[in-house]
């Protein structure tokens, strides 16, 4: 490796001694062309809706906050146990955050598919229906 560099800064050296003794420099009248560019059309980027906007961390939240009308308790049956809030309804959705038996949610609409569309804490995401107050 070491015979590599060496090999390799010799030819540099030897490279750069070979060349300054031909190179020489423009004369002081010498005209550089700067390539002037063409003007651009504008672009009309699509409109996003402003009722959602995407936050960093991939939550779809409503920029128009309805008044809280509903809430629900968490009841899973079991003391001390907890609820997963996911991101999306379904089982395979990231977890969003975890939520303790007998804490208060807002519901944010009508189940869907066994989901729960909530609102805890800052957070949006679903919970099971079924391990909920809402029917109760």
């Amino acid at each position: 490796m070491k015979t590599l560099i060496l090999v390799a800064a010799w030819l540099l050296i030897s490279l750069a001694c070979t060349t300054s003794a031909t190179l020489t420099p423009p004369a002081a009248s010498t005209q550089i062309a700067v390539p002037q560019l063409a003007p651009t059309k504008s672009v009309a980027y699509p409109t996003l809706n402003p009722d959602l906007v995407r936050t960093p961390e991939t939550r779809i939240m409503s920029t128009s906050q309805p008044t809280p009308t509903e809430f629900t308790t968490v009841s899973t049956g079991i003391e001390g146990g907890a609820l997963n809030m996911r991101l999306f309804p379904s089982d395979d959705s990231p977890i969003v955050t975890t939520i303790r038996e007998g804490n208060r949610v807002t519901v944010r609409g009508t189940p869907y598919r066994g989901w729960l569309p909530v609102r805890y804490m800052t957070l949006d995401g679903y919970v099971a229906v079924k391990f909920t107050n809402y029917y109760k």
